[in-house]
């Protein structure tokens, strides 16, 4: 499965080139932070897409108003993010090592098996699995966006060179992700030495709900 097609960056060109360079800035910023705001990035993105699924079934469900029923699953999703966040990730690893699995060595490709080891990975290496998997999402948002807004501007034909360079751009895609990830991993390191001596419990509880620094004094 290729995840840089010519076909998905065909359906994006039509967009505004102000919407490619937003969710570019957008890649960038969860290629670089996805761990150090873990907690903000799933609460946001969870949020947005039960807020979109509310909104375009209310109808199914007999609810008259979109906006109410957008609003009501995004705040159910929010609450819930950071409390299915283990358990997505868990099955997220453990689908990719089945899939994987089934690429490299068909025989040995036993669904279970494959959930249960891609998912204890996640488990024991929560922290790397987190910024490993934002990194790639990230990356390929970071992709997405500027190859399609390269091939509106007329930069550089993208379209060919995806479907001439596939193996090439997907390496690219990997190192990019592999390189992010592990600048998260050092910027959260090096966030972490730098932290006050002086903080008090309120700050460093507030701190582990928000998912980032707090420099001030806890409310």
């Amino acid at each position: 499965m290729s995840l840089l097609t010519p076909e998905y960056l065909t359906e994006l060109l039509d967009l505004p080139s102000a919407a490619l360079l937003i969710t570019l800035v957008l890649g960038l910023a969860l290629a670089l932070t996805g761990w150090k705001w873990h907690r903000f990035w799933l609460t946001l993105s969870l949020s947005l897409v039960a807020g979109l699924v509310g909104m375009k079934q209310a109808a199914t469900w007999g609810i008259q108003q979109p906006a109410l029923a957008g609003g009501i699953l995004a705040a159910t999703a929010g609450c819930l993010a950071l409390s299915l966040a283990r358990v997505g990730l868990f099955l997220a690893y453990g689908l990719a090592c089945w899939y994987i699995m089934q690429r490299l060595a068909p025989a040995y490709a036993i669904p279970a098996m494959c959930i249960c080891v891609g998912g204890i990975f996640s488990v024991v290496f929560y922290r790397f699995s987190m910024a490993l998997l934002t990194s790639a999402i990230g990356c390929l948002m970071m992709c997405y966006s500027g190859f399609a807004y390269c091939e509106q501007q007329k930069f550089f034909p993208v379209l060919n060179l995806i479907k001439e360079q596939a193996l090439t751009v997907h390496a690219v895609w990997t190192g990019l992700t592999l390189l992010s990830s592990l600048l998260q991993l050092y910027f959260w390191r090096k966030t972490r030495k730098k932290k006050p001596a002086e903080y008090s419990l309120e700050e460093l509880e507030a701190e582990r709900r928000l998912g980032f620094p707090v420099r001030g004094r806890a409310a």
